[in-house]
């Protein structure tokens, strides 16, 4: 019976066409000896930090020294020890999202919604599209946010141009 390569060295030629292989967390080891000339092994010290069920992981982001992660509609605190708590949920469950932070908050932003928590009072809220004061004429349908010059800004798909 012939043998079958399954797998083989890892790169990636010029053409798409040809030769283009990757190996991801593995790593070949060749043996002209042994039973097998090739085999595969795990790249070591790769292993699970934390498991926060099976939804896709949207959105990763650090702040104050945590990890704040958005899966599916459900957004966690990490602390750098695994410990993890619910800390809120979006009202959209997929798509892409954006995160960023100041000095005392963090603001998630979904295409449809923002979100503003506050690590030291432990809140999480909506921000509401008829804000009025702090979080005047906050567009819905926000898709990008960034922390520039003590201001959060974000887009405005409605008004191309205008953040």
């Amino acid at each position: 019976m012939p043998k079958i390569m399954l797998a083989g060295e890892t790169y990636q030629g010029r053409s798409g066409l040809q030769n283009y292989q990757e190996c991801i967390n593995m790593y070949p080891e060749t043996d002209k000896i042994g039973k097998y000339e090739l085999v595969l092994y795990p790249v070591p010290g790769k292993v699970e930090f934390i498991d926060l069920g099976v939804s896709s992981i949207r959105g990763l982001h650090t702040a104050f020294g945590k990890l704040y992660a958005v899966t599916g509609a459900s957004v966690y605190e990490i602390s750098p020890s695994g410990a993890n708590a619910l800390i809120g949920s979006l009202l959209t469950g997929t798509g892409n999202i954006s995160i960023s932070n100041n000095l005392t908050q963090i603001i998630i932003v979904d295409g449809s919604k923002g979100y503003i928590y506050n690590p030291s009072t432990a809140t999480f809220s909506q921000i509401p599209d008829t804000a009025v004061g702090l979080y005047d004429n906050f567009p819905s349908g926000a898709t990008h946010v960034v922390f520039v010059d003590s201001y959060f800004l974000v887009n405005d798909p409605d008004n191309p141009g205008r953040f």
